[in-house]
């Protein structure tokens, strides 16, 4: 069983991946009444310069105050480097938003239900307004910031969980991945550092 939900969610995510790349029709502006002039912005990740003029609206955390960005914007420490959008119906079906920064996190480290050597971490209340968060007018918000890590080899050697344990930490991440689907999609960082408490 536990084999066959990693092959759907390995799906969910392929097609999630090949769907965004593929945009249909026009881009649309998630704010309504305002102009989105084009942005340009060299990626820090990847050198690109990227012509997006999709926005959305974000905040600090869930709740914090609503922000509308486009790529080049920047909220609290991270920068959004690059959004895709996919619209279905004149609704966002799929969208995926890159942030280049790095900040320091408190909150929950475990195994990753869905993959075998992976980790999420739940990032404390307290901590939460120092995420970008999408805010969804097609979907209210979710309870929690969750996201997968992407750990390096010398830092998975050092984290010793239980598939039914939790510990404390605090980790510092770089390169968050907002993705906002209908579908069970993780949001993701790198994780530079990481301090079991």
């Amino acid at each position: 069983m536990k084999k066959l939900m990693i092959i759907a969610l390995c799906i969910c995510l392929v097609v999630l991946s090949t769907a965004c790349s593929q945009r249909v029709g026009e881009s649309q502006s998630v704010s309504s009444g305002e102009d989105s002039s084009s942005t340009s912005l060299e990626s820090e990740s990847s050198g690109t310069v990227s012509e997006n003029t999709d926005t959305a609206v974000f905040a600090r955390g869930p709740g914090g105050q609503e922000k509308t960005m486009g790529v080049g914007d920047k909220i609290g420490d991270w920068t959004l480097t690059d959004l895709q959008i996919q619209y279905f119906e004149d609704s966002i079906s799929i969208l995926i938003a890159d942030f280049a920064g790095t900040v320091t996190l408190k909150g929950t480290i475990a195994r990753d239900p869905y993959l075998e050597y992976g980790f999420v971490f739940y990032v404390d209340q307290a901590d939460e307004i120092k995420m970008p968060y999408y805010i969804a007018p097609e979907m209210g918000p979710k309870d929690r910031l969750i996201f997968s890590m992407r750990i390096p080899d010398d830092i998975i050697k050092t984290i010793k969980l239980d598939w039914d344990e939790k510990m404390t930490c605090r980790i510092t991440v770089s390169d968050f991945r907002f993705i906002f689907a209908y579908t069970e999609a993780p949001s993701s960082v790198t994780v530079v550092s990481l301090e079991l408490l």
